[in-house]
């Protein structure tokens, strides 16, 4: 059996409402499952616990963009004002590439990725002398985040 490959991190993305998080630096995508205590006298000096609810939290960082109609912090923004979830897609582009981002976009996995929808919690800008301006966005999943296979 051959090596298995490896996933490049420059490779995932995050795609809000469709669209790739312009400049993006860093993604994360986190799934956690909380433990419902069921020790009882039986189980001497050992716990013991249940599966219980299961929660998902998605983060970004970015380099701000100056264009208008880039997806990046004032979009944000506006979701997290409104209090509307966003749908998200976590994964590869179906439009892959080294060259840098195609003509047309970065397009959105449709297998091989995670979805869901997504409540911002925290948007984070920051400006330092000598660099570029950067934001971080944080949200925590609202429901089931759904797992798409990559086709057989």
């Amino acid at each position: 059996m051959a090596k298995a490959k490896t996933l490049r991190g420059k490779d995932l993305m995050v795609f809000l409402d469709g669209k790739a998080q312009a400049l993006a630096t860093n993604c994360q995508l986190t799934i956690t499952r909380e433990t419902i205590d069921a020790k009882t006298k039986d189980d001497g000096q050992w716990n013991d616990a249940d599966p219980g609810d299961m929660g998902w939290e998605i983060s970004t960082d970015a380099l701000v963009s100056a264009d208008v109609d880039a997806e990046s912090f004032d979009k944000l923004f506006d979701a997290m004002i409104s209090g509307t979830p966003v749908q998200i897609v976590f994964g590869v582009p179906t439009n892959k590439s080294d060259s840098g981002v195609p003509d047309d976009g970065w397009k959105a996995p449709t297998a091989g990725c995670y979805t869901g929808a997504l409540t911002i919690t925290q948007l984070q800008l920051t400006g330092q002398k000598g660099d570029n301006a950067q934001y971080s966005m944080s949200g925590t999943g609202k429901g089931e985040l759904k797992r798409v296979p990559k086709a057989a």
